[in-house]
């Protein structure tokens, strides 16, 4: 190529680059016009009067920065923020251990919770005060919406950079600090829910009030909440009884008891998890789900990543995290009454012989697919989850680390009824 080429060259892709860039600059004009900016006054619940600004992504926060999120006029109203401490938090597998990579020494498998726990308050832009439910569909809408926008800025900055209209070159060294590892998980309340440091729902005791996937437990009939008083490691198996008359009449002897219905199923695909900080490592390779239709057509095109996507495989596909072939589960739990599952065992025991929970299921479920199967059982409020690995055991149930995968063969599907 001669050096006239070369500029030939350079001319037709700053020419380009500014066609793009005046269609893009009209789209965020659009999507993110003068008056997108301003803050939002919205009168809350507790009846306060709280800002929401556009890069809140419709999360209506008590405070900003440790200080109440307060309007002038809203009186001697306070920020509800403040951190308690609790006095015993017992989880599923707080007592399992594993063997350590480095010493070969035996250690705890899980951290411990910190007892300290901040509290804080939400809401959305109407003012309403959230659930467990409505806390992770709001904050899984404002990760999207504010994705868009960083990719959508990100790529006018590269087009300005191309063009010469800034340069984005000189950004401050990236510099790694080798922290000390924890000694503690943290939790946070929100409004009445619990949620772990990376917003999945908590599951377990703390100071005896039952939470199950955020939500505290609460009584069918006063709506009160259930202190349960025992410990995560007194909860028993429907498995475990030794055919189903014997589950009736446990659950008939036992009055206060709650009963879930867990549906998980195990699979081998590719995914990508929601903390990732790996790049995406190249990959030339068609995959395909387990009907054997196309998800993502992964090419190699002058030393880029090409991605191409099958129907609906697109939706939280992040191109900066990395593709991880592997085993990852789908899980889902939802509190069925008590009522409600004992008519289901009853009519079981009087239409079939066969005596075992997994004929039980059999009998009312017709599926291999976990909202489905939960809905068979009319739970209509329940938690659905995608966790990486495999279950071993109960105590993965709870776990929700993915943010994107594809599955290209099921393993095994199953339930169980698991009963405090």
């Amino acid at each position: 190529m001669g050096i006239f080429d070369f500029f030939n060259s350079k001319k037709k892709i700053i020419e380009v680059s500014k066609k793009r860039l005046k269609e893009l600059n009209k789209l965020w004009d659009e999507k993110y016009p003068e008056e997108w900016w301003f803050p939002k006054l919205i009168i809350c619940e507790d009846g306060t009067r709280r800002y929401s600004s556009s890069t809140d992504w419709g999360i209506v926060k008590c405070c900003i920065n440790g200080e109440p999120n307060l309007s002038i006029g809203s009186g001697q109203a306070t920020c509800s923020c403040k951190t308690v401490e609790v006095i015993k938090i017992t989880f599923e597998g707080q007592f399992e251990t594993t063997t350590d990579g480095l010493t070969n020494l035996p250690r705890k498998k899980y951290l411990p919770y910190n007892k300290q726990i901040k509290t804080s308050m939400i809401y959305n832009r109407n003012g309403e005060r959230l659930n467990t439910k409505q806390i992770k569909k709001i904050w899984k809408k404002a990760a999207k919406e504010k994705q868009e926008y960083n990719d959508l800025e990100s790529e006018i900055k590269k087009l300005k950079d191309i063009i010469g209209y800034e340069s984005v070159k000189d950004q401050k060294p990236y510099i790694r600090y080798n922290n000390k590892p924890p000694k503690f998980r943290d939790l946070r309340f929100i409004n009445d829910s619990c949620f772990d440091e990376s917003g999945n729902g908590f599951t377990g005791l703390i100071d005896d009030i039952e939470f199950v996937n955020g939500s505290k437990l609460k009584d069918e009939s006063s709506g009160n909440e259930i202190k349960v008083g025992k410990l995560i490691k007194d909860r028993k198996f429907g498995s475990e009884f030794k055919n189903v008359k014997a589950l009736i009449s446990y659950i008939e002897a036992n009055k206060k008891i709650i009963i879930k219905v867990v549906v998980y199923e195990n699979w081998g695909g590719w995914y990508q998890l929601k903390n990732s900080k790996l790049p995406q490592s190249k990959i030339d390779k068609d995959i395909y789900d387990s009907n054997g239709d196309l998800a993502l057509s992964l090419k190699i095109e002058n030393g880029e990543q090409i991605v191409e996507f099958g129907e609906g495989y697109d939706v939280n596909y992040d191109f900066k995290k990395n593709l991880i072939e592997g085993k990852f589960y789908i899980w889902g739990i939802g509190v069925i009454i008590k009522e409600k599952i004992l008519s289901m065992l009853y009519e079981y025991t009087e239409e079939k012989d066969e005596d075992t929970l997994e004929d039980f299921f059999n009998y009312y479920v017709f599926c291999n697919e976990v909202e489905e199967a939960l809905e068979s059982f009319n739970i209509t409020e329940f938690e659905i989850g995608k966790g990486s690995g495999y279950v071993s055991s109960y105590a993965d149930i709870g776990v929700d680390d993915i943010s994107w995968c594809v599955g290209d063969n099921i393993s095994n599907f199953r339930m169980e009824l698991v009963i405090n």
